[in-house]
């Protein structure tokens, strides 16, 4: 209040002697009307100034007293109050974020892309998320709610996002592994990552070749998209591989084999 009084001081100052100038014919009009203005502005934030303390002066009185200052903001939305920014009493101005309300009904996903990957934004189709251990998810285009944000000058990134499946109970501020897929889809060969075995850099797979009997086959891959691996080459259409326990049939392969055809289990 101090500091706002001095201001105003000066400011009814500065338009007197201005005023006294313009009689004289040594200023224009437009110097009085910006020494007006200067102390209109004083004046305000003089009485701004009071108006805070006498409301800081009502928070300190008994909590039983009433608080007749207090002003009622409605919220814009319906939902759960998540984050209060604010305490009783506190000075806010024009932007501040008061509190966060988020509706659980409606909830959706953010994925962000680098700024060198931007250019394959435009081919974006759909997208796989993992959240717990039943596997992933496929989202289509239809779930892509916005791709063309602005980039977040900290990150380098921008944000894209997804609309939450009713199927998936994903709760607000959890993390969720997220891999874009680009372009339309295509027919090709592809199998679960639980079917691969790496050998000295190389991918195998375990083919059966009936009963008991099984091929370990040189494979060459291609594109992933969430679980699934595309098969380039080394597997053809309807032939069945062990997709789960391919390292018991490693291990069997490997023992001594007994009497019979086939390996030993």
């Amino acid at each position: 209040v101090e500091l706002a009084q001095v201001e105003l001081d000066h400011a009814e100052r500065e338009l007197a002697r201005v005023q006294d100038l313009r009689e004289r014919g040594a200023t224009s009009d437009s110097r009085v009307a910006e020494a007006a203005l200067d102390r209109d502005r004083a004046l305000a934030q003089l009485g701004s100034a009071r108006r805070r303390v006498r409301q800081f002066r009502r928070l300190q009185q008994p909590s039983g007293a009433v608080f007749r200052g207090a002003l009622e903001i409605p919220a814009p939305i319906g939902g759960t109050v998540m984050e209060v920014d604010v305490v009783a009493g506190s000075f806010v101005e024009s932007g501040d974020e008061l509190v966060r309300i988020i509706d659980p009904k409606r909830s959706w996903i953010e994925a962000r892309v680098p700024e060198s990957d931007l250019h394959v934004l435009a081919d974006l189709s759909g997208a796989w998320i993992w959240l717990d251990e039943r596997g992933p998810t496929l989202l289509g285009a239809e779930a892509i709610v916005s791709k063309s944000g602005l980039v977040d000058p900290r990150t380098r990134a921008v944000a894209i996002f997804l609309t939450t499946p009713d199927t998936i109970d994903a709760r607000i501020g959890a993390a969720i592994d997220v891999e874009l897929t680009l372009g339309q889809p295509r027919s090709v060969i592809a199998i679960p990552r639980s079917a691969l075995r790496w050998e000295a850099g190389l991918a195998y797979a375990f083919v059966e070749l009936g009963g008991e009997s099984f091929e370990r086959r040189q494979i060459q891959l291609g594109a992933v998209e969430g679980a699934w691996i595309e098969v380039v080459s080394g597997l053809e259409l309807g032939e069945r591989i062990v997709t789960i326990g391919a390292d018991v049939v490693a291990l069997a392969a490997a023992a001594p084999a007994t009497a019979g055809h086939g390996h030993p289990h």
